[in-house]
Formats: structure tokens, C-alpha cells, sequence
């Protein structure tokens, strides 16, 4: 699978669910910034996909899929 698909597949998975609140998704419940149209999603939910992406808790793919996300949100922080 190419990178940008598990990156974005992995995006997908973390707004599956509200990580403030441990609830199913509520489109008004935190910025989700239409990603898929490959707008720029703003900075506060770079850093919590990436806060996701890091906790050992986390269920965020494999360590390697965690590692092609985490190069992705670097470059989309670029």
C-alpha cells in the first residue's frame, strides 16, 4: 500500500473517534478540515493526530504505519 494511503487511512482512523471525550465521532465535536480534499488541517489537530499517533496506547496501526504517518504530518507541517 502506498505511504499516502496508510497515512491517509490512519487520518481516517483518528477521527473515527473524539479523543477528547472517548466517544464515536461528532462531525461538531473537534475540526476535522476536510482533509481528503487535501486542504491543510489546522495546527491544534496536526498535534493531536500526532499526540495519537505516539501514545503507546494507541491502536494506530502497526509501528511502521505510525512512523509513515508521523513522516507525513511532518511534511504537512512543512
Amino acid at each position: 500500500m502506498p505511504a499516502e494511503s496508510i497515512a491517509h487511512r490512519l487520518v481516517n482512523a483518528f477521527f473515527t473517534h473524539c479523543h477528547e471525550c472517548d466517544e464515536p465521532a461528532d462531525p461538531d465535536c473537534h475540526p476535522r478540515a476536510h482533509w481528503r480534499l487535501y486542504l491543510d488541517l489546522d495546527p491544534e489537530t496536526l498535534v493531536r493526530i500526532r499526540r495519537w499517533a505516539l501514545d503507546p496506547a494507541s491502536h494506530a496501526g502497526t509501528e511502521a504505519e505510525r512512523t509513515i504517518l508521523l513522516h507525513w504530518l511532518d511534511a504537512q507541517e512543512a
